[in-house]
């Protein structure tokens, strides 16, 4: 049997290790055959299957500006609660608030992605979403002049960035 974590105590009759979930054992000196050191990357546990989070916030950045002059960057949060199936697949149902300088866009959507690699300090991973937004807004009017017309409509619209 291999115990990975912590020797909190170690005497000529007894080894005292806390595991990375917590659990504390405790084994007769004798009855241990070897004692070695991994390297660790931090508190980082690769996690192969089981239930699974994805949080994200930060800006989104843009060049383009509305018709007012306003720039259309954002803040976005999102989260994905799921099941990670194996490596490769954890299929999870999330949702966000994109902040935009004129609105708020509250995106529910599907989430299905995977590690590619699930070693490294950096892993790769593969993202699928499906999504449906609700603006703060629900329409925006769009007006169009020139000297020889007025036009003014409403556009429908989810997410018009």
């Amino acid at each position: 049997m291999v115990i990975r974590g912590k020797i909190l105590e170690q005497n000529n009759n007894s080894i005292k290790i806390q595991s990375h979930e917590g659990n504390i054992f405790v084994f007769p000196a004798g009855d241990i055959e070897k004692i070695s050191q991994e390297k660790i990357w931090g508190n980082f546990v690769y996690k192969d299957h089981g239930f699974a989070n994805f949080t994200e916030l930060g800006p989104l950045i843009a060049g383009k500006t509305t018709i007012d002059g306003v720039t259309t960057a954002a803040f976005s949060f999102q989260t994905v609660n799921g099941y990670k199936f194996c490596q490769y697949a954890m299929a999870g149902i999330g949702i966000g608030a994109d902040l935009y300088a004129t609105q708020t866009v509250l995106p529910v959507f599907a989430s299905f992605r995977g590690d590619l690699s699930k070693t490294g300090s950096v892993i790769p991973f593969y993202l699928l979403m499906a999504d449906m937004a609700s603006t703060s807004h629900k329409t925006l009017i769009m007006e169009l002049r020139s000297k020889e017309h007025h036009v003014c409509g409403r556009v429908w619209d989810k997410n018009p960035f």
